[in-house]
């Protein structure tokens, strides 16, 4: 299947921001959350992040 990536992109971003802005039950962060930024990270990077973060929860 052939797709156009700017058209794909705008799409998912619309949805995004159409998800987090509507009236009722806008999806959000929990405020308990903890948020991973793991751009740039390959997936085992981003594991290692992830493992990382629980285990100091824990701690």
């Amino acid at each position: 299947m052939e797709a156009d990536y700017e058209q794909v992109l705008a799409e998912l971003k619309q949805r995004d921001y159409d998800d987090s802005h509507r009236a009722v039950a806008p999806l959000v962060p929990a405020d308990d959350s903890i948020l991973v930024d793991s751009t740039g990270l390959t997936r085992e990077e981003a594991l290692q992040r992830l493992l990382k973060t629980v285990q100091e929860k824990l701690s």
